[in-house]
């Protein structure tokens, strides 16, 4: 979908107005990089921050990418940097390899000691300018096409999302993908406005950066060219000022400069590698070298971790995964799992604000320049959305977050006018709503992560209809420790979804016995309520695997207790255990 060309308004002088207005968009980026930090603060080490950090800081140490290679190493190195600030006491020696991610985060955990939260904190600020940067671009962007007034209002939305501050919290790299999304798709429009080699480069830089940060960012390759075809096909050879010669170069400069930023992200270090020599584990890849066996011989301008990361996400992929969707499980996915996950975790203003930009711009009330812009962002967004929906690794809706930005730029839609820089009487009545109403998501400070609107029935009912990274993703060990320390003369049964083994920070407690309840004092994450198979940590802290539903039967019994919003605490006496056996 290419970017529809409009001639911009006649700006009027920049006046106090404006400045009234940048002093807000400012003031709304700092409180949310506030709000991030007092979640950052507040939040335990959660499922895959325990050895992102932790590699990442192996990653700056040593110039080795090949510790975890699931993930390309940009965030964690920008996490790591921070980190570095605080000159953490750890991984002095030399660290063997491991095919198990959590040995690094434990490692990592037991050097570090009780300091070893202050350590992710740095890292989680570090992550937080993502959305920040994010922030600026979606205000810059919506100031350009429709004013100052919808720039405020897209600033507000996206600084009071409660998902998108969520993962600007944690040290993961779905906030960095979403921020360099962004950008690419605005550097993009940017080149379309006014080609050249400029707006190439910029471009380039940025679709690398963004193949640093996660392996699905590589969908942004084949849909920058199909948008940067549409574009030169739609605009036709007299509406563009030079040569396809020219042009075609400009999307070569893109690809090849985007090759050169992912090596040097990895340094250069295995570069020409073969296939054969990362020897692959995928079922794709290695099917794909069956039929054709000497592409297993070609030397690949990749890095080797890169490649061996790759085809080890696409191995995950492929494997099972349980999904959790209103109350039903499934190991292949539901094909509107993302769509429920929008209608139950965006806040409500979010929903109607985006709903009423569709209506505006596709009833014909706004601008053939309006109904352009939207096209245009929509089309990221919907391809995007959509191979999202076709995988099976549908484990919460931070996959689809890079989806979030267009979102935030659909709603803020809504207060553009045809001039660009006033707004009608029913857009003055829709910003009131939006001033009021925004906020309101904020209300569950700090647990954004487990953030449900009101359809989907807050922080309570959230678990009837998703988990995992949408609900409990390990966030309040912490909180379950001072709670428990509270009350030293009872002995707890614990099970505890996340990556940290509770017996590390001190805890003393039993695993809760599989499938039928005795009396006692039960600390169990809302995923094994609900019934998600996985594994848990014993005293020693050795995982023990659990089953589908094995702890089910807690779910008969009236909790009397929640820890933050992902664990539920109950006292099983044995009278209640005879209402249960009763039929």
């Amino acid at each position: 979908m290419p970017a529809t060309e409009s001639t911009p308004p006649e700006r009027p002088a920049f006046d106090s107005r404006d400045r009234v207005a940048m002093i807000l968009i400012a003031g709304l980026l700092v409180a949310n990089l506030g709000f991030a930090v007092c979640t950052a603060r507040a939040l335990s080490v959660t499922h895959d921050e325990y050895w992102h950090l932790p590699v990442g800081i192996l990653n700056l140490r040593t110039g080795r990418f090949d510790y975890e290679p699931l993930n390309p190493p940009l965030t964690r190195l920008v996490a790591a940097a921070a980190t570095s600030i605080a000159r953490p006491d750890c991984y002095q020696g030399p660290v063997e390899l491991s095919q198990d991610p959590t040995t690094y985060g434990l490692k990592f955990l037991r050097m570090t000691g009780e300091r070893h939260q202050h350590y992710y904190l740095w890292g989680r600020i570090a992550n937080a300018s993502f959305s920040v940067i994010a922030g600026i671009i979606l205000a810059i962007w919506s100031w350009q096409w429709w004013g100052r007034t919808a720039a405020c209002m897209t600033a507000l939305l996206w600084c009071t999302e409660p998902t998108v501050l969520a993962h600007s919290s944690l040290v993961t790299p779905d906030t960095g993908l979403t921020c360099l999304t962004l950008a690419l798709w605005y550097a993009l429009w940017r080149y379309f406005r006014q080609p050249g080699l400029w707006a190439a480069v910029l471009c380039g830089i940025v679709l690398g950066l963004a193949q640093l940060t996660k392996y699905t960012a590589i969908i942004l390759v084949p849909l920058i060219c199909v948008a940067w075809l549409g574009w030169f096909v739609m605009r036709g050879r007299q509406q563009i000022p030079m040569s396809r010669i020219q042009l075609f170069g400009h999307l070569g400069v893109i690809l090849l400069l985007a090759l050169f930023v992912l090596n040097l992200g990895y340094g250069f270090e295995g570069v020409s590698s073969t296939l054969n020599q990362v020897q692959p584990r995928s079922a794709t890849v290695t099917r794909w070298l069956g039929r054709w066996p000497v592409c297993g011989q070609l030397p690949l301008p990749f890095p080797k971790s890169y490649l061996i990361g790759l085809d080890a996400q696409k191995h995950v992929m492929e494997s099972q995964h349980p999904v959790y969707l209103d109350g039903a499980w499934s190991v292949t996915g539901f094909r509107f799992y993302f769509l429920w996950a929008l209608l139950y975790k965006l806040p409500h203003v979010w929903q109607l604000a985006g709903i009423w930009g569709l209506i505006r711009s596709g009833l014909g009330r706004g601008t053939p320049s309006l109904r352009g812009q939207i096209g245009f962002i929509l089309f990221p967004a919907l391809v995007l959305f959509g191979t999202a929906s076709l995988s099976g690794m549908q484990l919460g809706v931070r996959y689809i977050l890079p989806v979030y930005p267009f979102l935030c730029l659909l709603a803020g839609s809504c207060f553009a006018s045809n001039e660009g820089f006033s707004i009608s009487r029913w857009q003055q009545r829709l910003l009131i709503s939006v001033v009021l109403l925004a906020p309101w998501s904020l209300r569950f400070q700090p647990e954004h992560l487990a953030y449900f609107n009101e359809f989907a029935g807050g922080l309570e009912g959230g678990a009837a209809h998703l988990l995992d990274s949408n609900l409990d993703w390990g966030q309040d060990l912490l909180q379950l420790k001072a709670y428990v320390d509270k009350q030293p003369d009872r002995r707890w049964a614990i099970a505890y979804f996340g990556s940290v083994p509770p017996g590390e920070l001190g805890l003393q407690y039993d695993l809760p016995p599989a499938r039928q309840p005795q009396p006692g004092s039960y600390a169990v994450s809302v995923n094994y309520v609900q019934g998600r198979p996985h594994v848990v940590f014993d005293q020693q802290g050795h995982p023990q695997p659990v089953g589908l539903d094995e702890y089910g039967y807690l779910r008969a019994f009236q909790p009397t207790k929640r820890i933050g919003a992902s664990i539920l605490i109950y006292q099983i006496r044995p009278s209640d255990l005879m209402r249960w056996q009763t039929p």
